[in-house]
């Protein structure tokens, strides 16, 4: 968790050597705000991901249909050669 917090300069958390009624509910409100963080940038990376290979995809249908027209059509088709 330490490493996670540092590489993505977060807030530093320091962690109870040992969970108790009185450290319980702050420690659980830390786990809570870091599960969070990483559930959003994972959302984030994934969606960045298939941006990228949108436009990939784009980009290539776009030059197949300038530089290859039969590639494109096939493509288009969803044929293989």
């Amino acid at each position: 968790m330490n490493r996670i917090i540092n590489s993505y300069d977060l807030d530093l958390i320091t962690w109870p050597l040992t969970l108790d009624s009185l450290n319980f509910h702050l420690t659980k409100s830390q786990l809570n705000r870091l599960l969070k963080f990483v559930y959003h940038k994972c959302k984030y990376e994934e969606a960045e991901w298939k941006h990228d290979k949108i436009k990939f995809f784009s980009e290539q249908h776009n030059n197949n249909l300038i530089d290859n027209q039969s590639r494109m059509l096939n493509s288009v088709l969803n044929q293989e050669k």
